[in-house]
């Protein structure tokens, strides 16, 4: 394997190919500096829920849809929940109530099985500490390497291009177990706080599949799934991919004869 530097667009390049992507990988950096050419998830989002994980999406499927950036002072059109899992904002107590099915309000999603649970799920997250003033949510073609450290990156595709993601993981790890996990969490939790090291507890080293929660649901396509992990784990499977079947042996993880079951 190369030890060769490789650039984010090689990284995003081998991505790509390996998971025939339709939709654009999205990286994420920590900055102090309000960032230039990115806005607010406002900008995307004019109506429907104001979700950042949607927003995420959207810059994905379409090219015109600039990069992102949420901060302290960079809410606008941000659910609580995104604040609070970008650690900006502590989670506030409706959080339970919203998730627990002893919510006595009558607004529960039926998430968690009970407030305890809600409360320790939260408490399990650890300390969430963004990277920065800002976060930044980018596709590669928008990111300066030089000038920020990419901690992770987000990948959207459908089941078969997720597995095939999922194996080039899989292609130089012993561990069979704890490579890729289907974690809880609100979706933009999933998509960048967890692969980034935003949150405490989360594991290292290990890619993110989801998103687990339905309350999405009616936005997010019942095709899709996400594949997020940190930049380290996608800069070795981009290395991986030429010996790997992505690279040798193309024709076993996109099959041009399928067989009928």
């Amino acid at each position: 394997m190369s030890h060769m530097p490789i650039s984010i667009k090689d990284i995003n390049d081998k991505l790509v190919q390996a998971g025939r992507l339709e939709y654009r990988p999205i990286y994420v950096y920590g900055t102090d500096e309000t960032p230039k050419g990115a806005y607010q998830v406002s900008s995307v989002l004019k109506n429907g829920h104001p979700c950042l994980a949607k927003a995420l999406l959207k810059m994905a499927i379409y090219s015109d849809v600039p990069p992102l950036y949420i901060g302290k002072d960079a809410l606008e059109s941000c659910c609580f929940g995104a604040a609070s899992s970008m650690g900006f904002t502590p989670f506030p107590p409706m959080m339970r109530d919203l998730m627990s099915a002893e919510s006595k309000s009558g607004g529960s999603m039926y998430l968690k099985s009970s407030d305890a649970v809600s409360d320790r799920t939260i408490e399990n997250l650890g300390r969430i500490t963004p990277p920065g003033k800002y976060v930044v949510m980018a596709p590669a073609a928008f990111i300066n390497e030089k000038a920020h450290e990419v901690l992770s990156v987000l990948c959207f595709g459908n089941s078969e291009q997720i597995r095939n993601l999922c194996g080039l993981i899989h292609f130089s790890r012993t561990d069979p177990f704890s490579s890729i996990i289907a974690p809880w969490g609100p979706h933009c939790a999933v998509f960048i706080a967890y692969p980034s090291g935003m949150a405490e507890k989360a594991p290292k080293n290990t890619a993110f599949l989801g998103p687990t929660e339905p309350d999405g649901n009616d936005w997010f396509p019942p095709e899709l799934l996400s594949l997020s992990m940190p930049m380290g784990m996608a800069r070795r499977i981009s290395q991986d991919y030429d010996a790997s079947f992505a690279g040798k042996k193309p024709e076993v993880a996109y099959p041009a004869i399928r067989e009928k079951l």
